[in-house]
């Protein structure tokens, strides 16, 4: 693994990390790598695509997730972006993987277990068949706000929020005209993913409440 090229991305996000965490992140890619042909976990074939597309974009939203506490869902997972991520640079949080995809979740079981990461919970079912609510839900995953909002809202603890990861910010805007009568707060918080010259931007949704 590139860990030049990792270790300058975290250092570019001002997120502390040790040796440790940098074992587990090559050890997380290898496992990408390695299976990536034949469960098509990620479209990015190249350790540096995966290093800045997927560990770094992860990553960079490290600060707000900082700044909250309690336990985090990250809902369609898929190959752990951003839960595996994120329960490696927070190994006293407890962070939960959901994904309806038994291959997808039979490689996160198997990875969280390579990582030795004992902070990770995996859910194999689909969104609206989870019972209990969480504190902070996430998602990677690039559907329409509004297609999954019913089913968040009902898994969002009172005095939680939803942080997702998002592209272009009038996109953004234009997902959350979909939902406004909803009683929904928002924010958008532009975010630079080092390395990555294309938009980003983090949407934070609360319940107004």
């Amino acid at each position: 693994m590139n860990r030049k090229l990792l270790i300058s991305g975290l250092e570019e996000l001002k997120i502390d990390f040790d040796d440790l965490a940098l074992d587990r992140f090559e050890t997380y890619l290898d496992e990408i790598m390695l299976f990536n042909p034949s469960l098509k976990l990620t479209g990015y074939k190249s350790e540096e695509d995966n290093i800045i597309r997927n560990f770094l974009d992860s990553a960079a939203l490290w600060k707000i997730f900082d700044e909250t506490d309690g336990e985090i869902i990250d809902v369609g997972s898929g190959a752990g972006f951003p839960g595996l991520v994120l329960a490696i640079l927070f190994p006293q949080r407890k962070i939960t993987l959901l994904d309806r995809m038994t291959r997808r979740t039979a490689f996160l079981f198997s990875a969280s277990k390579r990582l030795l990461l004992d902070n990770v919970n995996i859910l194999n079912c689909d969104i609206k068949e989870v019972k209990r609510r969480f504190d902070i839900i996430t998602s990677r995953a690039f559907h329409p706000t509004a297609d999954v909002i019913d089913d968040l809202v009902r898994m969002l603890d009172e005095g939680g929020s939803m942080v997702f990861y998002k592209g272009k910010r009038d996109a953004v805007e234009k997902e959350m005209k979909d939902v406004e009568n909803m009683g929904l707060v928002f924010d958008i918080k532009s975010i630079k993913v080092p390395f990555l010259n294309e938009e980003r931007n983090a949407l934070i949704i609360r319940r107004n409440d």
